[in-house]
């Protein structure tokens, strides 16, 4: 065999032998860093709860715009989702307030206007967040220029 073929065929049996051994090496530090093959679950507090709850929306001021809001827990936020019967295609804006209907008071938290009788809105806040407030209501306003009337409220009874 020529001296160039044999250089040629050690360099190509060191580098299997390398990546052989890498291989190896790379198995036995996997089972040695989780031995039994089990998954670790999260920790707790990022778990994810998706714990939702639903309540009622009474139509106010002859809207006839009754329906619900739910809200789903998702770890340290809470999705709400209103849904209207009856929908108009103004714009009316929603949001979490304290105390109850039919006249709750100060807003806690404003939430995606509701169009064609439809909201989503994401808040920084877990459910135990929302307990400790008190008492809570949703409420729906005509439309910005006439927040004053409400076109459907909601008490949330934790």
């Amino acid at each position: 065999m020529p001296e160039e073929n044999r250089n040629m065929m050690i360099a190509i049996v060191a580098v299997v032998a390398v990546i052989v051994i890498g291989i190896v090496i790379f198995i036995i530090a996997g089972n040695n860093a989780n031995p039994n093959n089990s998954v670790t679950p999260p920790p707790a507090s990022s778990a994810i709860t998706n714990e939702s709850k639903t309540f009622n929306l009474t139509a106010q001021n002859g809207s006839g715009e009754n329906g619900t809001v739910t809200l789903t827990e998702n770890g340290n936020t809470t999705k709400v989702t209103i849904t209207l019967t009856n929908p108009v295609t103004t714009a009316e804006p929603a949001h979490i307030h304290a105390g109850s209907c039919p006249t709750p008071g100060a807003v806690k938290y404003p939430l995606t206007n509701v169009i064609n009788g439809g909201s989503v809105t994401n808040i920084n806040a877990k459910f135990s967040d929302l307990k400790a407030l008190g008492a809570l209501a949703v409420n729906v306003h005509k439309s910005a220029e006439q927040s004053d009337i409400y076109v459907s409220c909601g008490d949330l009874a934790f």
